[in-house]
């Protein structure tokens, strides 16, 4: 395998086809859901935002829309990034349990070559 490319990573069988999973990728997936919430965070409209679109800089009626349409705008952002949040943690926590499980399966491996012996078939 050429020094550029990555190992491949273990594939579990669907019915569907095949999708990979390794605690790297996990850990990078998580960190890009933390990622996608910062950059809502720039660019997000808030309630102070429609502040220049209140009497006396604008009419009464646009004002009111314009506080209204923000308002909403900023609880649909803080759902969002409570809900991303809670995905990235979610799928931390998925990677610690997948490295853990494979820490146990290769410590299983270990005993069984470190303890094992052959028995002969005809002496079992």
């Amino acid at each position: 395998m050429p020094d550029d490319q990555e190992p491949p990573s273990e594939s579990l069988s669907t019915r569907t086809g095949e999708f990979s999973a390794s605690p790297p990728s996990i850990d990078h997936s998580a960190n890009l859901l933390i990622e996608i919430a910062g950059f809502l965070h720039r660019g997000r409209l808030d309630r102070d935002t429609a502040t220049t679109a209140r009497s006396p800089y604008a009419d009464p009626e646009v004002g009111r829309h314009v506080l209204e349409f923000s308002t909403f705008a900023d609880d649909q952002y803080s759902d969002l990034v409570e809900l991303l949040t809670a995905l990235s943690t979610k799928l931390s926590a998925t990677g610690w349990d997948y490295v853990r499980a494979d820490e146990q399966s290769q410590a299983e491996l270990d005993r069984i070559l470190s303890q094992g012996y052959y028995v002969a078939p005809q002496d079992r």
